[in-house]
């Protein structure tokens, strides 16, 4: 029997901090009533502290309190929430309200027993039966030891940009047999924002299936047609904020952790440059 899920898969948010991170920390904390934390092993980059639990990762950095407190929900996080009967979509909808800023939101669709496979659509694209405002579709296929085909991944749009659709077999991903395809939204930064306020008022799988329908506006797949012919009508998502630069990717990803060695090695000048880059981002986010 065919079944069709909807569930959130990553989240990422930040908090600005109140006074000291504590403060800040443990209401998150708090709203997963009786949950055991511990302090994390590793921390994300630019992140140096924090705490996790088998719900969430919260993450700061000592010296820099502009940075915020970076909440995180991995797949594993929310999967483990919702069977200890925690509501993500509760849990998102508390940062919200809370100040926090997302900059990441992964949302996905599982289809169990359908027949569907991802290169179904990379098939029909090529044929021009697909419409995408997406230059490209990339078909990844993973090959066993005897040549045969061992799981298929499709992405529309870059894994550089703020809004990309990955369609892949969720099964092989596991190691397990059976016919389970996740079409799966990563969204981050604007988009990612706008997720969340759209959520709010139109509910998250009508949301998530508007998104989809933005990056695959008509197709003659049917089993992915057949998404939009649910109860869910789509509608127009506009995203929200400054679009992140590849040039702020790199920096941020490259540049300002190397910076940062630096000045905790002592080297004549890196603080002094590290704390005008801090200075300078707080006063993009903020205002001076």
């Amino acid at each position: 029997m065919s079944k069709v899920s909807y569930s959130f898969d990553w989240i990422r948010a930040t908090m600005t901090i109140q006074n000291n991170v504590k403060l800040t920390a443990e209401p998150i904390k708090a709203w997963f009533e009786g949950a055991d934390w511990w302090e994390a092993d590793k921390c994300p980059s630019p992140y140096k502290d924090g705490f996790r639990s088998k719900y969430a990762g919260i993450y700061w950095h000592p010296e820099y309190s502009e940075f915020g407190v970076m909440v995180e929900c991995t797949g594993t996080d929310l999967a483990q929430m919702r069977e200890d009967a925690f509501v993500p979509d509760g849990f998102i909808e508390w940062i919200e309200a809370n100040g926090g800023r997302f900059t990441r939101v992964d949302f996905a669709i599982d289809l169990i027993n359908t027949g569907a496979r991802p290169s179904d659509i990379y098939k029909a694209w090529m044929k021009r039966k697909v419409q995408t405002p997406a230059r490209k579709i990339t078909l990844l296929q993973n090959r066993n030891a005897n040549g045969a085909i061992d799981g298929e991944t499709v992405y529309i749009g870059s894994r550089q940009s703020e809004k990309l659709l990955r369609i892949y077999d969720k099964a092989k991903e596991r190691g397990e047999k059976g016919d389970w395809i996740r079409v799966e939204l990563e969204l981050k930064q604007g988009h990612a924002r706008a997720f969340v306020v759209s959520m709010q008022r139109n509910g998250a799988i009508r949301t998530a299936l508007s998104y989809l329908r933005s990056m695959i506006r008509y197709s003659t797949v049917e089993w992915l047609e057949d998404l939009f012919k649910s109860k869910y009508k789509v509608f127009p998502v506009a995203q929200l904020g400054r679009k992140e630069t590849n040039f702020e990717r790199w920096f941020w990803k490259m540049i300002f952790p190397a910076i940062e060695r630096a000045a905790r090695e002592n080297l004549p000048g890196a603080r002094a440059s590290l704390e005008n880059v801090i200075a300078n981002w707080d006063n993009l986010q903020h205002g001076p």
